[in-house]
């Protein structure tokens, strides 16, 4: 038995965050998290192994490497947006997309967020 850590996976996710109005929503936090499509329906917690905390910058721009502690397969990632001055929280359904081990270059994907 190995008391190593478990292998990561991983993948980049870039975007941008803006109001209805077309506004960039700087300064709000970013939270992802990613199941493996395979567990999902078994209510499987997510796992998020992100090392720190993404906020947007003055354009609501963000760049972020998102990992796991799942193996590499499709996984549903979903992307929360917390706005600290309205104190309220924005749950995005990204899509499925497949982590590769953190050993090999990642894919990446871009998402666009238009919130209220």
């Amino acid at each position: 038995m190995c008391g190593c850590p478990p292998a990561r996976t991983h993948i980049v996710v870039a975007g941008r965050v803006r109001s209805a109005p077309d506004a960039p929503v700087a300064g709000a936090r970013i939270e992802f998290s990613a199941v493996p499509v395979s567990r999902g329906a078994l209510g499987v917690s997510d796992v998020s192994l992100s090392r720190a905390p993404v906020i947007t910058d003055s354009l609501g721009g963000f760049h972020a490497r998102v990992f796991s502690a799942w193996s590499p397969e499709p996984h549903v990632l979903k992307l929360r947006v917390i706005r600290a001055a309205l104190r309220d929280t924005i749950t995005v359904d990204v899509g499925t997309l497949r982590l590769v081990p953190e050993r090999d270059r990642p894919d990446s994907t871009f998402i666009s967020v238009n919130i209220p």
